[in-house]
Formats: structure tokens, C-alpha cells, sequence
């Protein structure tokens, strides 16, 4: 009878053993949310000079020591590595420079003026939109791709780069070209040119983004007195505006079905404004004058950077919006503007 006993009381012992060594194998792991981390790029004026900057989450860093005058234009963010585009003056002209972790790289000697307004990376590759000024005044349009240049409006009287994106092995460059006469809005694809307006009226090409195989621009065109907002999809264009509205499309970020362009429009001072899917969302009153320069969205959330001046409307404050909560990044007692805006989650 006490072997069985034993026995029994043996079995049992195993039993809870076997059952909390399956509770704990089945233990769920906690896991951290996921942190999200919004870098801008932009400038402040120190009283004398612009100083470039770029801000984490609200926290800025100067990329440059304000003895002279320069500006962070854009932001993108590869892995762990945060790149950033725009220009430095060396006392005699703007040199293109892309800060990589705050370190720079010089893409321009200096001999002659030149900014960087976008900057992209896809695998091993860095790519810069800019502009390098001729000798006689005159911009032209330029990508650098690992710091080797392209000229990609050497024949105009006058070319601007602002805005950059790869898809797949294409390169998509946003700009702007000079007959002459007008500016036309252009998009080259791997340094071919596509007009995407007829030259009659002055008009600009400021952001691109490619999706799914569909390419998204949004810029302006100027007719008569008025600047139109508009969003041209594989070249079809449409128009934002509000009728005896002033606006212009600054960005244009896609998700899925859904079109996000950025920008401002006014019928008096400017105000910020978000189009989503031609819809507009103010995202100021128009009291005071206000833009948005860059857009992006991540999950349900959309990012905003750009301005809005004081209330003497004599300084630019440095802003951002998530949705419709706005942040300010500086205080207003000197200029500053948030130029571009990029979004990570880990």
C-alpha cells in the first residue's frame, strides 16, 4: 500500500512539474510598442545668419556653427543613418552639402552657387536634387547620385531640381525649366525630360512620389494673376484650387488609394492646408500667413512641417502637425522654417 502511495504521489509531483514547465514555456513575451521618431529638417536665424537644423522628436541639433548663412532643405532616413539636404554659404557662394549624422559632404567646390532641396536613398545609393547657378546667373537643374553630378537642364536658359524619388531602378526628378519665356513644370525620368505643362503660363514642379508604378507630382501653374494648385497623376493634371483662391502644392505622399498633398492656398494672407484625395483640410485659420512644405503619413497619421508667422507677422515660427494637433518648434522671436519632414517607426 505505501508503494502505491508512493507511486501515486510521484505521478503527481511529475504532473505539476509538467504542467508549470508548460505554463511557463507558453508565457507570452511582452512586447514594447513600437517607437516612432519624427525627424525634421529646416533653419533658424541666429540674428545674423540662417542656421541649418534638424530636430528628433522635438529637439534640435545645428548642423552647421551659424558664422555664415545656410539651410537644411530635406530629411530622409535610412536604417540608422539620418541624411540631410541643403546648402552652406563659404563667403562667396552656397555649396551643396548632404550631412549624413550630422557629418557633411560637400557636392559642389563652391566656385559657383548650389543647393540641394531633396535627398533620397535607396539600398547602398544616395541621391540629391538640387541647382547649380552658371556664371551668368542662370540654375541648372542637377541630381547627384553618391556625389557624382548630372546635368539635367543643361541646354535651358534656366533649370531647378526640388524634388527626388527612386522606384524600382528609375529615377524621378521634380523641377522646373526657363524658355525664355516661362517657367514649365518638368519631371525627368532617368534624366529624360516630360513637360508637364504647355509653357503658355509660368509654372513649377516641386514634389514627386512614385506609387505603385503611378507617378504623383504636385506643383502650380500661374494663370493670368492667379496660382493654381495642382496635382498631376502619369501627367493628367487636376486642379486643388478654390475658385479666387491662391494655392500652391508644396508635396504630395501616397498610401494606398489615398493622395496627401501639402501646401497653402489664400484668398488674402496664406493658410496651411492638407488635400486629401482633392479634399482640402485647413490646417490654419488664414488669420495669419501659414504653409506647409512637407508631408508624410505613417499608419492612420499624417505629418506635416512648415510655418506660421508671429502674431506681429514679422518672423516665421518652425512648425509641425500630427493630424490636426500642431507643435511649435520654435519660439517666433526669430525666423525659422520647418522645410521637410520624414517619419520612422521601430
Amino acid at each position: 500500500m505505501k508503494t502505491i502511495l508512493k507511486l501515486l504521489s510521484l505521478i503527481l509531483l511529475v504532473n505539476i512539474s509538467f504542467s508549470c514547465s508548460k505554463d511557463d514555456d507558453t508565457t507570452q513575451a511582452i512586447v514594447p510598442e513600437p517607437t516612432i521618431d519624427v525627424y525634421v529638417a529646416g533653419f533658424k536665424n541666429n540674428g545674423t545668419n540662417n542656421v541649418a537644423k534638424l530636430w528628433k522628436n522635438g529637439q534640435f541639433t545645428d548642423l552647421t556653427d551659424g558664422t555664415k548663412d545656410a539651410q537644411a532643405h530635406s530629411v530622409f532616413v535610412s536604417g540608422d543613418n539620418v541624411y540631410v539636404g541643403g546648402y552652406e554659404f563659404n563667403g562667396t557662394n552656397n555649396v551643396a552639402k548632404i550631412w549624413i549624422d550630422g557629418v557633411p559632404t560637400v557636392l559642389t567646390d563652391g566656385s559657383h552657387s548650389a543647393q540641394v532641396y531633396s535627398v533620397f536613398v535607396s539600398g547602398n545609393d544616395v541621391y540629391a536634387a538640387g541647382v547649380e547657378y552658371k556664371a551668368n546667373g542662370y540654375g541648372v537643374a542637377k541630381v547627384w547620385k553618391n556625389g557624382v553630378a548630372t546635368s539635367l537642364s543643361a541646354q535651358a536658359y534656366d533649370g531647378i531640381a526640388f524634388s527626388i524619388y527612386v522606384y524600382e531602378n528609375d529615377v524621378y526628378v521634380a523641377g522646373r525649366v526657363y524658355d525664355g519665356i516661362e517657367y514649365t513644370a518638368q519631371v525627368w525620368r532617368n534624366g529624360v525630360a516630360i513637360p508637364l505643362t504647355d509653357g503658355k503660363n509660368n509654372a513649377s514642379a516641386n514634389s514627386v512620389f512614385v506609387s505603385q508604378g503611378d507617378v504623383y507630382v504636385t506643383g502650380y501653374e500661374q494663370v493670368e494673376l492667379k496660382f493654381n494648385a495642382v496635382l498631376w497623376k502619369n501627367g493628367e493634371p487636376t486642379s486643388l484650387s478654390k475658385v479666387n483662391h491662391n494655392a500652391v502644392a508644396n508635396a504630395v505622399h501616397v498610401v494606398g488609394k489615398d493622395v496627401y498633398v501639402a501646401g497653402y492656398e489664400s484668398s488674402g494672407e496664406g493658410a496651411a492646408v492638407v488635400w486629401k484625395n482633392g479634399e482640402a483640410i485647413h490646417l490654419t485659420d488664414g488669420i495669419i500667413n501659414a504653409g506647409v512644405f512637407s508631408i508624410f503619413v505613417l499608419d492612420d497619421d499624417v505629418y506635416a512641417s512648415g510655418y506660421h508667422f508671429n502674431t506681429n507677422e514679422d518672423k516665421s515660427i518652425a512648425k509641425i502637425w500630427k493630424n490636426d494637433t500642431e507643435t511649435l518648434l520654435t519660439d517666433g522671436a526669430l525666423t525659422a522654417i520647418a522645410k521637410s519632414i520624414f517619419v520612422t517607426k521601430n
